[in-house]
């Protein structure tokens, strides 16, 4: 299930590496980290919920660059992300496709 996302990615210049975590526990289920530059999805998603949360954590990596309350850009990732989810999708960013 893991295999349908990339393991990097490049926003930019900046090269942001994708990983895997358990997030069973966590109030979340995935989690954007500028310091590491890094994007955690939840391993334990479908091959589906990993793409909307790939996707989801990708629009939180863009938006960063436009500062904004959190809520505000929660407001706006949430509202984006199925269709930027289809988007990736068809435009073949994703290998299981």
């Amino acid at each position: 299930t893991m295999n349908c996302l990339p393991k990097t990615v490049r926003v930019g210049a900046e090269v942001w590496r994708v990983g895997f975590r358990d997030f069973r526990r966590a109030p979340h289920v995935g989690l954007c980290v500028p310091a590491t530059r890094r994007i955690w999805v939840n391993r334990y998603a479908s091959p589906r919920e990993q793409r909307e949360i790939f996707a989801h954590e990708l629009l939180h990596v863009l938006l960063a660059k436009f500062p904004m309350h959190y809520d505000i850009e929660e407001i706006l990732v949430d509202a984006i992300t199925k269709r930027f989810t289809s988007m990736l999708k068809h435009a073949g960013a994703y290998a299981g496709r």
